[in-house]
């Protein structure tokens, strides 16, 4: 009997052990995609933002040169 329950106990532990490893590379992965979230808005913002100031200068201008 002691045999099976120690044989029931490792099995259980290597579950948790897998688990445990298995989540903490999630919370790695989460991490790292967080920070790559973030720059990635930054990059996004600036780029919509520049963007949309060329295309108000562009049709600023051409508002200017068709119009006396």
């Amino acid at each position: 009997m002691n045999d099976l329950s120690y044989a029931r106990l490792e099995a259980k532990l290597e579950q948790l052990v897998a688990e445990l490893r298995t989540d903490m590379r999630l919370a790695r992965i989460d991490a790292a995609f967080e920070g790559f979230e973030a720059r990635m808005t930054r990059k996004f913002f600036l780029y919509f933002a520049a963007q949309g100031a060329t295309t108000a200068a562009i049709i600023i201008g051409l508002v200017k040169l068709l119009l006396p």
